[in-house]
């Protein structure tokens, strides 16, 4: 059996037939049950650990829960005041999750968790399509999944899950638009989304297509007036919020947006110029244990386009060109950035493993993946398993988190809480989520918390533990513990002893 024709066989067994396992390895039915069941227990698995980071999980999930609070759509808020700094259609989701299933951790994670599953779908069947290979398809599938990088993103309150999401939908849309132009729709509304995501980054569906058109010859006619229209729609979908914003604000949003946001991370001369080199080198570390098979893969492709251009392999060429070769030249780098270019990356080594391996050793290994990936579920959902990587395996901010409604509790709605010696910005992403409570710039010096404690007496504070112990040893009479938990401590002024309250069921 080729592998043609294996892409063409029935999806399942003729009744009465002997039962075959090759055709329930090669079911596309069977590939993406597995898939779906098994990337919902892994992306939303270990509900308890569904708490958020102060970066940058706790910011995002502030915007969307803004989002319900002011009813406005289009003007993203943090703490009231508008905040340019990301497009809206990630907190759109975060809203929608926030109004179906209540305001919490675990619904600021449901957004990237389920677009992080559209993800691994779509590149199982954007394979598929492109190979007509459903070996070679499950295995770009396995190949996205692990390393556990792109489901570290996915169990995330973060942009990069949705960007990816939306990227590969686009050109997913763009490949099939070339044989029925009605899914040009799809590559205009995700292109659109992605600008209404990433900003400028959003761009990139747009970009390869571009490259690709350019650098390919295809064979059949090109419908031009479909892209082109595609081209428009996407354009206007994401630029509208760019219109509102800066028709309501003017420079104040342009001088936000692209001087602070783009601009600042893009462009520096403080970094050497092998800085460029910065991405390779985070999947050398990163990206075991596909490194080898991923760079030899990219390789060959390269090689086989220069003879003769095979278009199904130069638009994933293309793809990691772009948006690997493009982030390689701004200054700020994470690896999470590069995301969009992952299912491109397991499609490369998919296909670079497929055209190794004989159809025996495919089916040998069908088995093993899928144990794997029970192996991984178990692992998430029936142990307290927890790897040094992972930033999702664990309760984060838990501290703050307890603290959050007994602070909001004894905190008027409009009243800051003062914060004596700790970061200007941590915690006050995740008290402001949990608690609603805007933690104040810090307070240095004692001379000051002081003046501030008899000016505002009535004020709650938030400190560390070695922080509070050390006030308490100088200063016995001044200060009044409200409670403290983990490495932070919550105080008054021993003059509003009377008025704090510990009924959390008010």
């Amino acid at each position: 059996m080729d592998k043609e024709d294996k892409s063409k066989e029935p999806d399942t067994v003729e009744p009465g037939s002997e039962w075959n396992w090759n055709h329930l390895w090669f079911d596309r039915r069977f590939h993406l049950a597995i898939l779906i069941l098994c990337s919902l227990l892994i992306f939303l698995g270990r509900p308890t650990s569904a708490s958020l980071r102060n970066y940058d999980d706790a910011y995002y999930a502030q915007k969307g829960k803004e989002i319900l609070q002011s009813q406005d759509w289009w003007i993203l808020r943090w703490n009231g005041t508008p905040d340019f700094a990301n497009p809206p259609f990630p907190f759109w989701t975060l809203a929608l999750a926030f109004k179906g299933f209540g305001v919490s951790g675990y619904s600021a994670i449901l957004p990237s968790a389920l677009f992080a599953l559209l993800t691994v779908v779509l590149t199982y069947r954007f394979a598929e399509i492109l190979f007509r290979d459903r070996w070679l398809a499950f295995c770009s599938a396995f190949i996205l999944l692990f390393p556990g990088y792109f489901v570290e993103n996915g169990r995330r309150c973060m942009l990069d899950a949705t960007e990816t999401f939306l990227v590969t939908a686009a050109l997913y849309g763009f490949w099939r638009g070339l044989q029925r132009p009605n899914y040009f729709w799809l590559f205009a509304i995700a292109s659109g989304c992605a600008i209404l995501t990433k900003s400028i980054l959003g761009l990139f569906p747009l970009i390869i297509v571009a490259g690709f058109l350019l650098v390919n010859r295809l064979e059949s006619p090109i419908p031009w007036k479909a892209i082109a229209l595609s081209f428009g729609g996407s354009l206007v979908l994401g630029g509208s919020w760019f219109v509102i914003n800066w028709t309501g604000y003017g420079d104040a949003f342009v001088k936000e947006h692209f001087a602070r946001q783009i601009m600042e991370k893009a462009v520096s001369d403080t970094k050497p110029w092998y800085h460029i080199f910065g991405y390779l080198q985070d999947l050398l570390k990163n990206y075991w244990p596909w490194v080898p098979v991923t760079f030899i893969g990219l390789s060959l492709m390269a090689r086989q386009n220069w003879v003769k251009r095979d278009s199904a392999t130069l638009l994933l060429l293309i793809w990691v060109a772009v948006i690997i070769g493009g982030l390689s030249l701004a200054t700020t780098k994470m690896l999470r950035y590069i995301l969009p270019a992952f299912p491109a990356l397991a499609l490369v080594t998919a296909k670079t493993l497929a055209d190794w391996l004989p159809q025996k050793r495919q089916l040998q290994a069908v088995p093993y993946m899928i144990a794997f990936l029970f192996v991984v579920v178990l692992l998430i959902n029936a142990t307290p398993w927890e790897i040094k990587q992972s930033k999702t395996l664990s309760p984060n901010s838990v501290d703050v988190r307890t603290l959050a409604p007994l602070i909001k509790q004894n905190t008027p709605a409009n009243q800051e809480v003062m914060n004596f010696r700790l970061s200007q910005w941590n915690p006050r992403s995740v008290l402001m989520f949990y608690g609603d409570r805007m933690l104040s710039n810090p307070v240095r010096e004692y001379a000051n918390l002081i003046r501030h404690m008899q000016d505002r007496p009535d004020a709650v504070w938030l400190t560390s533990i070695e922080e509070y112990r050390t006030l308490e040893k100088q200063f016995p009479d001044l200060t009044l513990l409200i409670l403290a938990q983990g490495k932070y401590a919550s105080f008054t002024s021993r003059a509003n002893r009377l008025n704090i309250r510990y009924d959390l069921s008010r």
